[in-house]
């Protein structure tokens, strides 16, 4: 056991001295990339006196797969590059241009609420969705009373409300909306979903179902991001631009509803 534990510790000694003379070395550690790391691993076929019974391919199979697993002292590391990567993307996307904004009342009419929703997903304003939508409650609604009427509704069995985030205050709930591919008009089908009613099992605000004998009126607003390129490429930078700035208004806002922090 002890002749073969050294020949082990040999061959891997000879196999990292190869590796450290070919390999290209990261520049911030004595390491090599983690993209060679499983053909090291796969390439060096060291056997080992606690699998013998296993096939050939069995041990290699074991020995790629934990290869595929960075080592943990990288983890923190490589998360904090790739999120200062997203924060220089979010930082150069341009400023978005504000779709409109619409008061309405509580109790109103559907087919005001669909007028509402029309004026603020208008087809010519929006060429494809990556937007941001805050809704906020007037300065004469009684919160007590909106957060009361919120309670009473989260027992009924046919609606799906967001969290309550144990806070009162006007702003109501931040969201933000991004087409993909196919996908087009989300943000006028999410704003159904708010302001009337969304389908079973979706969660949404569904407001017009428990808030009509309220008094006062909430205002609803939305911005739309520019474009960051085509194809999914293009689709990805502005989710990830889109949600990045969901996250930081959810959390200088603090609405009384709704999930914060990156959901994706």
């Amino acid at each position: 056991m002890a002749s073969t534990r050294l020949l082990v510790a040999i061959a891997v000694g000879r196999a990292l001295q190869q590796l450290h003379s070919k390999l290209p070395m990261s520049r911030t550690a004595p390491i090599p990339e983690v993209r060679h790391w499983p053909t090291f691993w796969v390439d060096l076929r060291l056997p080992s006196p606690r699998v013998q019974n296993v096939s050939k391919e069995g041990r290699m199979a074991r020995v790629s797969s934990d290869a595929l697993i960075p080592a943990t002292t990288l983890w923190t590391f490589g998360t904090g590059a790739k999120l200062r990567a997203m924060a220089e993307m979010v930082e150069k996307s341009r400023a978005p241009e504000k779709l409109g904004v619409e008061r309405i009342e509580f109790g109103a009419t559907l087919a005001e609420l669909d007028d509402a929703i029309e004026s603020l997903t208008n087809p010519e304003q929006i060429v494809r969705d990556r937007c941001i939508y805050i809704i906020t409650l007037d300065r004469d609604v009684d919160l007590s009373a909106f957060k009361e009427a919120f309670f009473e509704a989260q027992s009924r069995d046919n609606l799906k409300l967001p969290q309550d985030n144990h806070d009162i205050g006007p702003v109501l709930y931040v969201g933000s909306s991004y087409a993909t591919g196919a996908r087009k008009r989300t943000l006028r089908s999410r704003l159904r979903q708010h302001l009337i009613k969304a389908p079973k099992g979706t969660y949404a605000l569904s407001l017009s179902e428990w808030t009509s004998h309220l008094s006062g009126a909430f205002f609803v607003q939305a911005w739309q991001f520019p474009s960051r390129g085509d194809g999914p490429e293009g689709d990805d930078v502005a989710r990830n631009t889109v949600l990045a700035v969901e996250d930081w208004l959810s959390g200088e806002l603090k609405p009384m509803l709704g999930r914060r922090g990156s959901r994706r």
